[in-house]
Order: structure tokens, then sequence, then C-alpha cells
């Protein structure tokens, strides 16, 4: 299968002609926190990137409804992003999964408006956990058309429709040392380097990929094959 991640970009080819820095948002792989930063810093990161607008391709039309920033580039008719350097931040496809069962407003039980869903969230189990991933990839959320930016591949957000990478390969941060790297690109592009904020702490127990039943990681495993594909070549 081919992915694009054969070809590395060097700095030099990615950087010389450095044009305005934005963010793409993939849900649960730290993005609030890159937000904030550039909120603090006068960045129209994220869902602050007032420019995210515009009809999409098919399947996508009309269907997806979703937050323009979730949503990938190349699901629109014409890239709101096609001006500007381009930087993303991949995370293991299991952990974001197990992280999607656990957001506040898209995962299990949410968004939690009642005691007895803040509750049922506090004491979520293991099965609650595998239940829950089981039933949104027999219903589909895991495949095209999306019905709104959580659980869509990064595949979509990273390969064009010939498998190639769009984000040339120092701007693909690897959410297992956010930190490091997003220190290390602040310092590529002349920006203030400083510790991301800590935000949308949950008071969910955390889960392991251990916890996920093998029904569980086989459905991953077959709808984020890519995915797999990209953050074993790319870490």
């Amino acid at each position: 299968m081919k992915v694009g991640v054969e070809r590395t970009l060097t700095r030099d080819e990615g950087e010389t002609n450095a044009r305005p820095l934005k963010f793409l948002h993939v849900t649960k792989s730290g993005g609030s926190a890159i937000e904030a930063y550039g909120r603090r810093h006068g960045l129209s990161w994220g869902r602050f990137f007032k420019g995210l607008s515009g009809p999409l391709l098919p399947p996508h039309t009309g269907r997806l409804k979703s937050e323009p920033h979730h949503i990938p580039p190349k699901f629109f008719e014409e890239s709101p992003y096609k001006d500007f350097d381009v930087f993303i931040v991949l995370r293991d496809p299991s952990k974001r999964a197990i992280s999607e069962f656990r957001c506040p407003w898209k995962g299990f039980k949410a968004p939690a408006r009642t005691v007895q869903a803040r509750d049922a969230r506090k004491g979520a189990t293991k099965r609650d956990l595998n239940s829950w991933l089981l039933a949104k990839a027999r219903r589909g959320c895991l495949a095209a058309p999306f019905r709104n930016g959580h659980l869509i591949p990064y595949s979509e957000y990273l390969l064009d429709d010939r498998g190639e990478l769009t984000i040339p390969r120092e701007r693909i941060l690897r959410f297992d040392h956010l930190d490091e790297d997003f220190r290390r690109l602040c310092r590529d592009r002349c920006l203030p380097v400083e510790a991301l904020p800590c935000v949308n702490a949950s008071e969910m127990p955390s889960f392991r990929i251990e916890d996920l039943d093998e029904e569980v990681a086989h459905a991953l495993r077959r709808a984020y094959e890519k995915d797999y594909a990209l953050f074993e070549s790319l870490s």
C-alpha cells in the first residue's frame, strides 16, 4: 500500500519561502492546547481561523456537519489552507480512538448534561469503551462519508488522492513528544518557545491499548489501515 512517506522534504525545501503558519486540527491530538498557544500570541489557528469556509466535495456535500477546523483540506472544493504552511500532530490511531471515547463533546455519554450522564462517564469501564468503539465502527462512523469531524482517519488530512504526503515531515509533529516537537517548530518559525498549556482534562478513567478487545482492535486496524502505516513510518 502506498502512503507517500518515502520522500522527506529537507528544511530548505520546505521552509525557504515560508508562508504564514496554520494549524490543521485533527481531533484528540493536543489541538486545543495548540489553539490556546496561538490565541495567546495572536495567531488565528484551528477554531480561530476565520477563513475556514467554502463548499465541500462529494460525498461530503451536505453530509459533513462539523466545525470547519476539523475538516480535511481536500474535502473542500478549494482548500482554505492553500496559501499557508500547514502543521499537524500525528497520534497513535488506537490511543486516539480511546481518547475519542473520553471526548467531552462527542464521546461516551457526551455532552454530559445530566447527573446520570456525568456519573456514567466517571464510572466508564473497559466494556463501555469496547462497546462504544464497536458501535461506531459498525455504523460506518470511521469511513466516508463522515457526519462530523471526529474519528476521521489521519490519512484524509495527510495524503492526497495519489497517496502522497501533503505536509512536509518537519511540520508533522508527534503527540507522544508533542512539547519537544512543538518547541522545535516554534524555534524554526521564530515563534515564542514555551510549554503548551494543559487543557480539556477529563474526569473519566484512563484506558490503554491493552484494554481494547480483539474485535475492536481488528475493526480499528481495518478502518485506520493507512493511519497505522503513517504512524509507524513517521514516528
